[in-house]
């Protein structure tokens, strides 16, 4: 775990944060020439409560070379207690004497900001020994608003310029330098908590993982941070389902242009896309699910990564029920229900919406005629319609009408006088005329037709027997059209599409259009974040502006005026002025970034759109 406090370099040389560089240097030979001589030395450390730490002459030398280099020395002093008064004296008194909550009452009585710095390093540190699994949600909040209130303070990153100005370090560090620690320092305070979350998930302690989550977003942090943190702590099992999803599609796609002939499909064929189909879609049910419900209650239902996630996976479901069951497979019925089953998962998305628009009727239409066929043999030759002087054969009956097809099931009597003797088979058919037909194909016999046929078995073989068997010669006519097929070209829908090159395309732009999807997230944090920072310089611009306005009315009106505070005044007004406009700069050059990047994947989809529409 990242831990600012455990080696900060001011507390192994047991200095406060705002010591000098001659005070370093005198602090550092010192504590060598001690820890030489082997014996008993004592240093000023605050949190010597808490844990101690191991001064040896490497520990000593690379804290001191950390405090040589600018940018760690920023990060150094932001993790650790300053000194600046009486008061600090007192307070590092009883954090030496163990007693935490007089060193908290005696700094919430100098009611300053260096004061509420020091209490915000306090509870940080407490938070970290101590309560590392945040099971003191309360002590967690208490220290990330201690620390939201100094980092959104002026006056802080003022007396912070102001101790690195006067502590004489060489090289000092700069203005940018410091401006640069003050925005990002949220991350760098949230940084312990990252690692704490994806130590927890990588070891199975969600419970740990979702406790630091709920801390960060009850804190009443930016949307931008709440972003990147969420990004940070959750990126790796969001990456996980992606490829894992990825790889499953990759699979079932070989999988089906190893099984499936374009021109004349076998019944073999068939069954070895469809066993295909079952293993991506069960593959998805057992891995995939779990990581995502996992990953949801992680980061929240409402969240950008559990949105995405869901979209991953039910993407890659409407793909094993279009491409892989209905296309490949024909598997009509079952492409229906795992279409719906994705379009479940993100009920209000952009995406289910055009699903439920453009797939599902179709996949409806061609489930539904397969529910009316599927206990249907086809018929090579329509069956013979005629009867001479009332005798031969004729369909009888209209049982199970579906509207759809505009079908029904009829039975075919052998008729002596018209009069049904006994069924012959049972069709579904669709009447087109008189004594016209289309047969869909071949129905199963009831068990009352079955009973019917025995009973008449019965009595022939009676008359059999009697000597009085009559041979009866069968007339046949026929006047039928051609049997009628479900899976004629036409009834195909319109994305289907076997060639092996354009599926192959299909996922390389599917590929390729999550990676930019990914990529504009990251984008559109950092415009967000830039945002939040060109608001913040805009208000400070406004806010200096309109002091010098009314110093300069009073002028005019004869009043007098401090000129020191007005130069003062002056200064924060051209600082912010040169932080503002190089930003506003950099700002316009990264939107116009995410603004080519937003177009190119626009056509990528338009274009993946149009394949599957295909």
């Amino acid at each position: 775990m990242k831990n600012w406090y455990q080696e900060n370099a001011f507390r192994l040389l047991g200095l406060p944060a705002n010591a000098t560089w001659i005070i370093v240097q005198h602090a550092r030979q010192s504590l060598n020439v001690r820890v030489k001589a082997g014996g008993f030395y004592s240093v000023d450390d605050p949190l010597s409560f808490l844990n101690t730490v191991e001064r040896n002459e490497s520990s000593i030398r690379n804290a001191f070379n950390r405090l040589k280099k600018p940018q760690l020395r920023l990060r150094e002093r932001l993790f650790w207690f300053t000194n600046t008064a009486p008061t600090g004296d007192k307070a590092f008194a009883r954090l030496k004497d163990n007693d935490v909550e007089g060193a908290i009452q005696t700094w919430e009585s100098e009611k300053n900001i260096t004061s509420y710095a020091n209490l915000a390093r306090l509870f940080h540190s407490l938070c970290l020994f101590t309560d590392p699994n945040a099971k003191k949600p309360d002590l967690w909040k208490t220290a990330l608003s201690k620390w939201r209130v100094v980092i959104e303070n002026d006056d802080f990153w003022e007396y912070f310029r102001d101790i690195e100005s006067e502590s004489e370090f060489d090289p000092p560090a700069t203005l940018s330098e410091i401006n640069k620690l003050r925005h990002e320092c949220w991350g760098l305070i949230l940084d312990p908590s990252i690692t704490i979350i994806r130590d927890a998930i990588n070891n199975r302690r969600d419970e740990v993982a979702r406790s630091h989550l709920n801390v960060i977003r009850n804190s009443n942090l930016s949307s931008y941070v709440l972003r990147d943190i969420e990004l940070k702590s959750l990126s790796p099992i969001e990456n996980e389902i992606r490829k894992t999803a990825d790889d499953i599609l990759q699979q079932l796609t070989s999988n089906i242009n190893k099984f499936e002939d374009s021109e004349n499909k076998t019944e073999e064929q068939t069954k070895n896309v469809t066993l295909a189909c079952d293993k991506a879609y069960q593959t998805f049910k057992d891995h995939l699910f779990f990581q995502m419900e996992r990953l949801v209650q992680l980061a929240g239902s409402g969240s950008d990564v559990a949105k995405r996630t869901q979209e991953t996976v039910a993407s890659g479901l409407r793909d094993i029920a279009v491409v892989g069951y209905h296309n490949a497979a024909e598997a009509y019925q079952t492409a229906e229900r795992v279409l719906e089953e994705a379009i479940s998962l993100i009920p209000e998305n952009h995406l289910a919406e055009r699903w439920e628009e453009e797939d599902l009727p179709i996949l409806k239409k061609h489930a539904h005629q397969e529910k009316i066929l599927k206990d249907l043999k086809p018929t090579k030759k329509a069956p013979s319609l005629y009867a001479a002087y009332g005798i031969g054969t004729t369909l009888y009956g209209k049982a199970d009408y579906d509207p759809e097809t505009d079908s029904y099931l009829a039975s075919l009597y052998f008729v002596i006088l018209f009069i049904p003797i006994f069924p012959i088979a049972r069709y579904r058919v669709i009447q087109e005329g008189e004594n016209t037909y289309r047969f869909l194909g071949k129905a199963p016999l009831r068990n009352f037709d079955k009973l019917h046929i025995g009973l008449v078995i019965l009595f022939i073989g009676a008359l059999f027997f009697k000597g009085n068997f009559i041979t009866q010669t069968n007339y046949s006519g026929q006047k039928s059209s051609t049997p009628y097929s479900v899976q004629n070209e036409k009834s195909k829908p319109s994305f289907s599409n076997t060639q092996k090159s354009t599926k192959m395309k299909i996922l390389k732009l599917k590929s390729q259009i999550e990676s930019a999807k990914l990529e504009l997230d990251r984008q559109k944090l950092k415009l967000e974040e830039m945002t939040g920072k060109l608001e913040n310089y805009r208000e400070q611009i406004e806010f200096y502006n309109s002091k010098l306005k009314r110093m300069k009315e009073e002028y005019n009106l004869g009043q007098a005026i401090n000129h020191e505070e007005y130069n003062t005044m002056i200064n924060k007004y051209n600082n912010y002025i040169n932080l503002y406009n190089p930003l506003l700069r950099q700002f316009q050059l990264k939107y116009n970034e995410y603004k080519k990047l937003f177009e190119e994947t626009n056509l990528e989809i338009a274009q993946y759109n149009e394949l599957i529409r295909r």
